[in-house]
C-alpha cells in the first residue's frame, strides 16, 4: 500500500547505489573502530577516529563528486528543530505528568 506521507529519502542528485555504497562506507568505518576499541589496540583508537576526517577529506571526495557528499552529509541551512528566533522546539513543549 502506497503512503504518500511518508518522504522519499532519495535525492536527484545522489543515485541509490551511490548512496548505498557510501552507506556501506560509513559501516565499515564503524566496525573499524568497534574492533579497534575491543582488542588490545585500544589505545590506537583516538588516532583512528581522528583519521576518519582525513578518510572523509581526501578518499571520498575523490570517489563521490562534491555535490554527492553535500547531499549525503545532509547539511541544510535551517534546522527543523528550532523556531525563527532561535528557540529549540522541543524545550517548549511542555509534557503532560
Amino acid at each position: 500500500m502506497y503512503n504518500p506521507i511518508i518522504m522519499c529519502v532519495c535525492t536527484p542528485q545522489v543515485k541509490t547505489w551511490r548512496m548505498n555504497m557510501f552507506t556501506i562506507i560509513q559501516l565499515a568505518c564503524i566496525m573499524l573502530l568497534w574492533v579497534v576499541k575491543s582488542t588490545v589496540v585500544s589505545l590506537a583508537f583516538p588516532f583512528i577516529l581522528i583519521m576518519t576526517v582525513p578518510l572523509r577529506r581526501l578518499i571520498l571526495s575523490r570517489i563521490f563528486e562534491e555535490r554527492e557528499l553535500q547531499a549525503l552529509d545532509g547539511e541544510d541551512e535551517s534546522s527543523p528543530n528550532f523556531d525563527e528566533d532561535g528557540r529549540d522546539e522541543y524545550n517548549e513543549i511542555h509534557m503532560l505528568v
